[in-house]
């Protein structure tokens, strides 16, 4: 996951915390856009407040984010709370 949007509420660095489920399920995702995949294909929802941001569900608790920076995608694993108050704060 590389520079966040997100810095000021997501209190998830890395995968460290996730259990084993959650953590295979993010890595198949990531997987699946190194072949090039459609986002879509894979159950991505625009956020409509973020403009060019996809979501991905994870679970309950967390959320996948994908957008694209300087040609290239960025990922980052947010709570899903993070993601509401990142949302309500713009």
């Amino acid at each position: 996951m590389s520079s966040s949007k997100f810095n000021e509420y997501n209190k998830l660095p890395s995968l460290v915390g996730l259990p084993g489920c959650h953590r295979q399920a993010v890595l198949s995702l990531l997987e699946a856009f190194g072949q090039g995949r459609n986002p879509y294909e894979l159950g991505a929802r625009k956020v409509r407040a973020l403009k060019g941001v996809w979501r991905f569900r994870i679970g309950r608790k967390y959320r996948l984010l994908c957008w694209e920076e300087d040609g290239q995608r960025k990922f980052e694993l947010v709570t899903r709370q993070a993601l509401e108050c990142a949302i309500a704060r713009r």
